[in-house]
């Protein structure tokens, strides 16, 4: 088996002795490049307030975490993108328009099953932390953010395995 190519140090090595115009273009060359070896993953993000939602996002750049964001706001937004977006993680708020994060999480569990849940949330009553956890979501408290992107590598982990499993059982067919 051959050892693959560490792209970054040669573009790196390259860049130390050539700093030029076209340089800076094969900069962002390898950037486009990484995310193609780097498999991003695809979030979606229910929430009402844009200000929240680039804080989420926010968080997850800061800890490097390669993903792809889609927001929305609505139910059926939301409906919509779980089959057009295809994620591979869904986070939501709790307190939405028109419907609660429990209704969301039975619309992830019914149309894109197996798909992690992770309810990013404030205040939220007993009852509604019980529905939620039985139900398998993860969870993350607003004023904690800084705890999502080990929650969200945590959660993913089992389901990419389990998606490559499914890919391995498929291609054999």
């Amino acid at each position: 088996m051959e050892k693959p190519i560490e792209i970054d140090k040669v573009i790196g090595k390259f860049l130390q002795k050539n700093q030029t115009f076209s340089d800076r273009l094969l900069l962002i060359a390898h950037g486009t490049l990484r995310k193609i070896m780097e498999k991003e993953s695809r979030i979606l993000i229910l929430e009402e307030l844009p200000a929240r939602a680039a804080l989420i996002e926010a968080q997850l750049q800061e800890a490097d975490i390669p993903f792809f964001p889609k927001t929305v706001q609505t139910r059926d937004d939301f409906i919509r993108e779980v089959h057009d977006f295809a994620p591979d993680v869904i986070l939501s708020a709790y307190y939405l328009p028109g419907f609660t994060g429990s209704e969301a999480l039975a619309i992830a569990h019914k149309e894109a099953p197996g798909v992690p849940f992770i309810l990013v949330t404030g205040k939220l009553k007993e009852e509604h932390w019980v529905e939620v956890l039985t139900e398998g979501a993860a969870y993350v408290l607003e004023d904690k953010l800084s705890k999502l992107p080990s929650i969200l590598q945590r959660v993913l982990r089992p389901a990419k395995h389990k998606k490559e499993s499914t890919e391995k059982c498929n291609n054999h067919i």
